[in-house]
């Protein structure tokens, strides 16, 4: 004869035993990997943990107790829990190591590469593996180490030209057969040079070893100061391109503040470590995101402990991923009115890059683009937007880099989610006035700069000075 145990347990042992065995090992990865990722506060983790693992204990006390249930549905609805709370804990866990790979991923290689081109003129019948002459850069910062590896590319004798202008004009006279350049130098020959550009084409592309980066280690806890750079590219950030974007973020997380410090694109500075000429600083960026944050080191003399470099794709997915933002505009101009505007992704971007409707021109999209960047602040730092954090990272990957590394990455976010501090964002742009100038990177060929206003550079640096200050 048939128990009444047995008939109300139509669920075996081992069936409850396996919906116990579900929680158990899904609960430890989950709880391990929380403490291992270090961004939620431990504050929060002493009270979540212990009190969820209390109630699964309690749950696997009693799916393996016998006899605990005297009623079907109740045992039903206890392994129903059990395994909707196993499912959950995997779900959970695969956020977390999500989560932690993204923090990862934005990252910057330590390793650079430079993208170098080797052009000729068109209708030429050359190769570059039987070319008799090629012309380069001796101004170039990686001028060495660029020659040997395009010696593994072509055995042409190499003739050194001090600029790219120089470099330009004697592949166009054929005093060489070949030129070799950087990859974003052409940027440059398209825009100041076009019937060079026009008149040339890319036989060959080869990479050149830049020297390795070292993560910066500057507690983000007390008050730092970040580069931000804007590349005017789309796509993959790792791109060598032009900083048209050139942002100080001065931290002062004891404070609360961010001091956001813009300097024009067309500012008349010395590139780090070169002499003669001054140039754009957007010209910096296409030696790289490291003359760009010692360029702005030296002109406001302060340490740049971090950069974070991102493209147009990056402004668009965080926008896409937190919605809507609330930006002020100084001017009413095309669909915007003065004072705040609620804008989507795309509005966001063309209020940002703006600035033909601006008497002032590239000053005015500076603010502009400070605006946009405040609005950001204030919207990720509230605290029901805390919930979006991996899929600002997700969204960010591919199309922003940083030196910082991923141990301080994560303090900053769990700092801030430790007090959820509400920041105070205020913005200043240094001015200087126009004028036609040689550059570095074009040689004597005249282009537009903007000469540093000494007294607006002064009030810069004391106010930044004045916002690191504890």
């Amino acid at each position: 004869m048939v128990s009444d145990t047995a008939k109300q347990l139509p669920f075996s042992a081992w069936i409850r035993r396996i919906a116990a065995a579900l929680l158990i090992v899904s609960y430890l990865p989950l709880a391990i990997g929380l403490i291992q990722m270090a961004v939620i506060p431990s504050k929060y983790l002493a009270v979540v943990l212990p009190v969820y693992g209390v109630l699964l204990a309690g749950l696997v006390w009693l799916l393996l107790g016998v006899g605990r249930f005297k009623k079907r549905p109740l045992l039903v609805g206890i392994v129903m829990i059990s395994v909707l709370l196993s499912m959950l804990n995997v779900v959970a866990y695969s956020v977390v190591r999500s989560t932690d790979g993204l923090l990862g991923s934005v990252q910057s290689s330590q390793a650079t590469y430079i993208e170098y081109v080797i052009v000729a003129k068109k209708g030429q019948n050359v190769k570059v593996d039987s070319a008799s002459s090629i012309g380069t850069i001796k101004e170039d910062p990686l001028y060495e180490q660029s020659g040997r590896a395009l010696a593994q590319e072509t055995q042409a004798q190499q003739y050194p030209y001090s600029t790219l202008m120089d470099l330009a004009d004697a592949v166009k006279s054929d005093a060489v057969t070949l030129g070799s350049m950087r990859q974003a130098s052409l940027q440059l020959l398209r825009d100041n040079y076009p019937e060079f550009y026009d008149s040339t084409v890319v036989l060959a592309t080869y990479r050149v070893k830049a020297d390795d980066r070292s993560t910066a280690q500057a507690d983000v806890t007390k008050p730092f100061i970040l580069y931000i750079s804007g590349i005017d590219t789309y796509g993959e950030v790792s791109t060598v391109s032009r900083s048209d974007v050139n942002m100080l973020a001065v931290v002062n997380p004891q404070k609360g503040t961010i001091l956001l410090v813009n300097t024009p694109r067309d500012y008349y500075v010395q590139l780090h470590g070169t002499t003669g000429s001054r140039d754009k600083l957007t010209h910096a960026g296409i030696y790289g995101i490291e003359m760009s944050r010692q360029t702005l080191q030296d002109l406001y003399g302060t340490e740049i402990a971090y950069y974070a470099r991102i493209n147009f794709t990056s402004l668009v997915k965080v926008i896409d991923t937190i919605g809507p933002i609330d930006v002020y505009s100084d001017y009413a101009f095309k669909s915007y009115k003065a004072g705040y505007n609620t804008l989507d992704s795309k509005q966001a971007l063309e209020f940002a890059r703006e600035r033909y409707s601006f008497e002032e021109g590239d000053r005015q999209r500076g603010r502009n683009q400070q605006h946009v960047i405040e609005a950001i602040v204030a919207k990720v730092s509230k605290l029901q937007n805390a919930v979006y954090m991996n899929q600002i990272l997700a969204a960010v990957a591919g199309s922003m880099e940083t030196n910082m590394s991923e141990q301080n990455l994560k303090k900053l976010i769990r700092e801030q989610l430790d007090d959820l501090k509400s920041w105070t964002t205020t913005s200043i742009s240094v001015d200087g006035a126009g004028a036609t100038q040689g550059t570095y990177s074009m040689g004597a060929q005249p282009l537009y700069v903007m000469i540093p206003d000494e007294l607006s550079l002064s009030r810069a640096k004391q106010q930044i000075t004045d916002a690191l200050s504890k």
